[in-house]
């Protein structure tokens, strides 16, 4: 279940799936930056109940322009509702939980941990019958042998942050979104693998994906069962 695509095309492929949304998507970036600074003064409970929501609905935004949906500032609210609310601050802090304990031993193992589990937003937002359990879980299966070209594609954004900073942050509002949906890029190709080998070989596969979205360079053929 290997991606194939190098860092490069992944970030090309993900520019596509922005053509078009770059402005609403910059301003849902604001708003979102707003709204997690505001939850921060409310101690514990403003993270976890209204920043951890934030952050799936941001994503959910994110994941829909790419399926062809519009992109609307609104759109970062979509956690609070739709099953999405408990399943998303579960596996937020399940992986939270479970990142620190690895980080424990030494940062390395920690490291890792964490891009086993970096997969788990996409797979909850594309499965509502998803536990955070069973999120967590999928994303180690799609990461094995995964996590080093996933670790690659961060790298590849270090100039364009640099870039950010330049410009005193406001770069940041475009760079979010193309960082996340790159990330949901990678998580596409991901799961495409891995229904071809569901359909190649049933018994070994977990689940399957369904994915509608514009491709580039080296796609990967997606099995519809």
């Amino acid at each position: 279940m290997l991606v194939s695509l190098k860092a490069s095309q992944v970030r090309a492929e993900a520019r596509v799936s922005l053509r078009g949304y770059w402005a609403p998507l910059a301003g849902a970036t604001v708003l979102y930056l707003l709204l997690s600074v505001v939850s921060g003064f409310i101690p514990f409970l403003g993270p976890l109940l209204i920043g951890i929501p934030l952050y799936l609905g941001y994503y959910n935004t994110i994941r829909l322009t790419r399926k062809g949906r519009r992109a609307s500032c609104g759109g970062i609210f979509s956690a609070f509702g739709n099953g999405l609310f408990w399943r998303s601050i579960g596996t937020m802090l399940l992986t939270g939980i479970f990142v620190l304990l690895w980080a424990l031993l030494l940062i390395i193992p920690g490291i890792i941990a964490a891009f086993s589990y970096a997969l788990a937003p996409w797979i909850i937002l594309e499965d509502p019958t998803c536990g955070c359990n069973e999120a967590l879980n999928r994303s180690k299966v799609l990461m094995k042998g995964n996590k080093w070209r996933l670790f690659c594609l961060s790298l590849s954004f270090i100039g364009w942050a640099i870039l950010s900073i330049l410009t005193l942050g406001i770069g940041t509002f475009w760079l979010m979104p193309y960082i996340v949906m790159a990330s949901y890029t990678f998580y596409v190709h991901a799961s495409a693998q891995s229904t071809q080998t569901q359909f190649m070989n049933p018994i070994s596969a977990p689940y399957t994906t369904d994915h509608s979205a514009p491709m580039l360079g080296s796609v990967v053929p997606v099995a519809v069962v």
